[in-house]
């Protein structure tokens, strides 16, 4: 793995509304076309060549795409790259809405489920490239493949709440916020290379359900405010968290 040059977690406070699917908002780049569209109301299972289950059955259900384990550890929906057979490009925007809830009935195993490490549930792109994880404990837990890691522990997922995401990719750089939450930003080398896609995976003993995903390419440039906010953010040593200042947590290192 590239030796980590840079590593970045930034935390906007600002409070941002939700765009419509025809006018999508953005902090970092600007869209371009849109590739993919789903809000799951056609009554149509997710299938090959776009999308990849594994050990779990993601069925429409009421105009969302619900997923529960079958087997395997957990819930886990993947939606590919182009190098894959897929729709997602090397660059681009995506917007996502996600819930997670208790299983009825279900148990936790021995070994498969620790109050105090991951709970299972996270998405990520690139099969871990960069990992966006939360835990009772400590919230939301960023990392770069299996290795180093932020945490930001005034941020927790709540069970039964839909949650709404947007991501921005390009080249090294990803920024993920969340709708009237917050906002991360990470770069590192790994990230010029993302050839599985996008995935998405919940606990065993969780139900995990998505909606209203949406594909864009990019168009050219970035927003005319995205690098004063970067650079103002950084001279924030409470909200930007690097390498370089006391605020850097290394969770987990391989």
């Amino acid at each position: 793995m590239t030796v980590m040059k840079t590593i970045c977690m930034i935390l906007l406070a600002t409070v941002v509304g939700w765009a419509s699917a025809a006018e999508i908002e953005t902090k970092f780049l600007v869209p371009g076309k849109s590739l993919f569209k789903s809000d799951f109301n056609n009554g149509e299972n997710p299938g090959k060549p776009l999308w990849q289950l594994r050990k779990s059955r993601w069925i429409m259900e009421d105009g969302v795409l619900r997923g529960i384990n079958d087997g395997g550890n957990g819930p886990f929906i993947r939606l590919h790259s182009r190098e894959k057979g897929g729709i997602l490009p090397e660059d681009y925007i995506m917007k996502f809405s996600f819930k997670i809830e208790e299983r009825p009935g279900a148990v936790k195993k021995k070994n498969k489920y620790h109050a105090t490490r991951s709970s299972g549930h996270r998405f990520s792109f690139g099969h871990y490239a960069a990992k966006y994880q939360w835990r009772p404990d400590v919230g939301m837990d960023l990392a770069i493949m299996h290795g180093h890691a932020l945490q930001d522990d005034r941020f927790h997922i709540e069970k039964g709440k839909w949650y709404h995401v947007t991501v921005e990719i390009r080249g090294d750089e990803i920024l993920a916020w969340f709708k009237n939450g917050p906002a991360y930003f990470m770069q590192h080398d790994v990230f010029r290379s993302k050839p599985s896609g996008w995935e998405f995976f919940v606990h065993e003993t969780e139900i995990g359900y998505l909606d209203n995903v949406e594909i864009w390419a990019l168009s050219e440039g970035t927003r005319d405010s995205w690098r004063a906010r970067l650079t103002g953010i950084q001279k924030d040593k409470r909200a930007f968290l690097s390498s370089e200042n006391p605020g850097f947590k290394t969770a987990k290192q391989k």
